[in-house]
């Protein structure tokens, strides 16, 4: 609950200070470790401590599929498990191949849950870092995808040239 509390002020853009974010932070870390195990449990049912083992692509591929199954109904928890993915990938698996396409589509799912929550600023804010990102990789679906949900959001603003840009 009190989590609960917070990852929604997060959501909305607001702040309580340094200690929130921290809290929300680990609540995001801790939900995307959660969602990892669940993943494995369902996908590759190994003998021996799922938590354990170390995170692989497939872990962070299996989180974004359930973000994405989950964003509109769910969008705090979509949100939080991005943000936990986010945080993981910075520190877990840096410098593997994989882990800036993976950036990308995190950065991406946060800003689909923002959108749904209605905060349509932290949804631009993710929407460019995961473009940036896609550029950077050469990734053009994705690319096209995040531009067509930049448009989306420029358009629910009221900023239809910048949509159309």
């Amino acid at each position: 609950p009190r989590r609960s509390e917070e990852a929604k002020d997060d959501v909305s853009g607001g702040s309580k200070g340094d200690d929130a974010i921290s809290a929300v932070r680990e609540g995001a870390v801790e939900a995307f470790e959660d969602a990892v195990c669940s993943v494995r449990k369902q996908h590759a049912p190994q003998k021996g401590n799922v938590a354990e083992r170390p995170l692989s692509e497939a872990d962070f591929v299996g989180v974004h599929r359930l973000v994405w199954k989950i964003y509109t109904s769910q969008p705090v928890r979509a949100l939080l498990l991005a943000q936990g993915a986010l945080d993981r990938l910075r520190t877990e698996s840096a410098g593997a191949t994989w882990t800036k396409q993976m950036t990308g589509w995190f950065f991406n799912d946060a800003g689909a849950a923002c959108r749904v929550v209605g905060n349509l600023r932290q949804a631009l804010e993710y929407y460019e870092a995961s473009l940036s990102i896609r550029r950077a990789t050469g990734d053009q679906h994705g690319q096209a995808a995040t531009l067509g949900n930049l448009g989306n959001v420029y358009q629910a603003l009221g900023e239809l040239p910048r949509a159309i840009e």
